[in-house]
């Protein structure tokens, strides 16, 4: 299946050398590898649930919205009509992306990822 090229790499004396050189110069600074935890899929559930409006909220967020365009020197200027779009690779940054979608209020958001995976939870 292989060749070990990778094993006959670091069993060379030279590469030996290097790492060992690498190993002295960083041993100073206490480093500490921690590989990074994969965010579940249980991640974007807790998100969904997490900023699904009530009932309740629903109703005071189109209250707001009537009293708004009662009060027509309150109103704020438009949102954009167009279909914003996010395009992430990782679960955080569909994260960070929804809920700054949501802190702007937008309403028409198209998810781009290169992981069928996440595009097919979102």
């Amino acid at each position: 299946m292989t060749d070990f090229t990778l094993r006959s790499i670091l069993h060379s004396p030279d590469a030996s050398q290097r790492l060992m050189k690498w190993a002295i110069e960083l041993s100073q600074y206490d480093l500490l590898y921690r590989p990074k935890t994969a965010i579940k899929a249980q991640a974007l559930a807790d998100f969904v649930a997490e900023f699904t409006p009530s009932a309740e909220e629903e109703k005071l967020v189109s209250k707001k919205k009537e009293s708004l365009r009662a009060d027509k020197s309150s109103a704020e200027p438009d949102q954009p009509r167009d279909m914003w779009q996010l395009r992430v690779d990782e679960y955080e940054a569909l994260l960070a992306g929804l809920c700054l979608a949501k802190e702007l209020s937008i309403k028409k958001l198209a998810i781009y990822s290169d992981s069928q995976l996440i595009t097919s939870q979102a």
